[in-house]
Parts: structure tokens; sequence; C-alpha cells
């Protein structure tokens, strides 16, 4: 008997507001476009977990590189250098470090890595240094001789970070952004 009542309200309630609003084809579609709306919501946010964790990751290295290139520029303590290991299994791999190189690379705490000054370009010892390159030898005076420091690529100034030493896209940027990370004197200073 309730369920008769329930059903005549139900009825009753639905001509009262609109007999559209209460067709069961009408629902359907609702249905799906909800479903829909649903799933490209949850699209969205499986897109924003990925970039966040992708961004999470890059942080991570970027701060692992960082600490690496501190390290390697000499924390020193009593002539060694206060070296991190990049991965928790290192300790594990300590009997590969005469081996591998990567192995010394990236645990160099384990491997007891020695702590060494970088040597200087070759051109540093030439009549008039380095160009900004660094690599290049100077012909003259006021960086003569040299390559024009300029970026080859107009994206360099959204990878700015990425210039110092240490960064995993170092070398690219030195190449073909040294406008945008200021290397176009660094052979000049250098030499001063």
């Amino acid at each position: 008997m309730k369920s008769v009542v329930l059903l005549a309200l139900v009825v009753l309630f639905c001509s009262a507001i609109s007999p559209i609003s209460c067709n069961p084809v009408d629902l359907d579609e609702l249905d799906s476009s909800k479903d829909l709306d649903i799933m490209d919501f949850e699209r969205l946010l499986a897109a924003d977990k990925v970039k966040n964790e992708l961004k999470a990751k890059r942080e991570f290295l970027q701060q692992s590189f960082m600490d690496d290139l501190i390290d390697d520029l000499g924390n020193h303590k009593r002539g060694s250098c206060n070296f991190k290991d990049s991965h928790v299994n290192c300790p594990k791999y300590k009997g590969l470090c005469s081996m591998l190189k990567q192995i010394r690379d990236n645990c160099k705490k384990t491997c007891e890595v020695p702590c060494r000054a970088p040597a200087p370009p070759a051109c540093a010892s030439s009549k008039f240094g380095c160009c900004w390159d660094l690599e290049t030898e100077a012909t003259g005076k006021n960086q003569e001789g040299c390559p024009a420091c300029k970026d080859a690529r107009s994206f360099c100034m959204f990878f700015k970070s990425s210039c110092e030493e240490g960064q995993r896209s170092y070398k690219y940027m030195k190449t073909h952004c040294p406008e945008t990370c200021g290397y176009c004197d660094l052979g000049a200073k250098k030499k001063k």
C-alpha cells in the first residue's frame, strides 16, 4: 500500500513540475551526459596528477643535481668532499664501484670518490685566454676571434633555471642559450 501511495506521489509530482522532466528517455540522456562529464573530469584529474608527479620528479632531480654540484665544488671537510649518494641502494653496490663508472658517479659517498678540482680549460693558458664558451681560444683582446654569443633557440628564457653547471641540461644551455644564461663574458672574467 505504501509503494502505491509513493508511486502516486511521484507521478503527481512529475506532472506538476513538467511532463518532460520525468520522461525516462530524457533521464537516460541526462545520465549519459553526466557520465561523460564525470569521465572528462576524471581524465583531467588523472592528467593533473601525472603533471604534478612529473613536476615533483623534476624538482627532485634538480635538487639532487644541485646537491651534487655543491658537493663537487668543494663542500670540503679536511681535504675530502662531503659527497652524498644519489640513491638509497648505493651500499648494496659498493662492490661494483671499481668496475662501473655509473655506480661511482651516483654513489660517490659509498664509493669514497676522491675530491678533485676541475681542470682549467686548455685555452686558459693561451695569450688572450678563452672565449665566452671556455673552449675556444681568443685571438685578441676583448674576445676577438670568438664565436658570436647569442641564443640559438627562442625558448631559452623558459629554461633559465637549467643554466647552472650541474644541471642536467647545462651543456645544451651553454651551447644553445649562452646569452640567456649569462655566459657571454665568462671567458673574459676567467682571464682577469
